[in-house]
C-alpha cells in the first residue's frame, strides 16, 4: 500500500478571502447607490415629462437626494466602525 502524508489545511488564506469578500459587498454597496441615485433621476424626468409640476418633481427628487446621502453616509460609518480595531481594556 502507498501511504501519503495527508495534506495539512492552509488557513493563512482565510484572511485574504475574507478580505476579498468584504471589498466585493462594498463594491456591490457602491453600484446599488449609484444606481438608485441614478433611478431618482430617471423617475424625476418621467414624472416632468407626464407632466408634474417641476418644481413638485424638484423638491421629491432633493429630499429622495438626501436621504440616499444619509443612508450612504450611516453605511459608510458603520463599515469604519466594523473595521477599526477595539481598543485594548487597560489594567485598573
Amino acid at each position: 500500500m502507498n501511504t501519503q502524508p495527508t495534506p495539512k489545511l492552509d488557513c493563512t488564506n482565510f484572511p485574504e478571502s475574507q478580505d476579498n469578500q468584504q471589498k466585493f459587498l462594498h463594491r456591490i454597496m457602491i453600484v446599488s447607490f449609484v444606481m438608485q441615485a441614478a433611478l431618482i433621476g430617471i423617475r424625476g424626468n418621467f414624472d416632468v415629462l407626464s407632466g408634474k409640476p417641476l418644481f413638485d418633481v424638484l423638491q421629491g427628487m432633493i429630499a429622495q437626494g438626501i436621504e440616499l446621502i444619509l443612508k450612504a453616509q450611516h453605511t459608510e460609518e458603520s463599515i469604519k466602525k466594523r473595521d477599526e480595531p477595539e481598543a485594548p481594556l487597560r489594567d485598573r
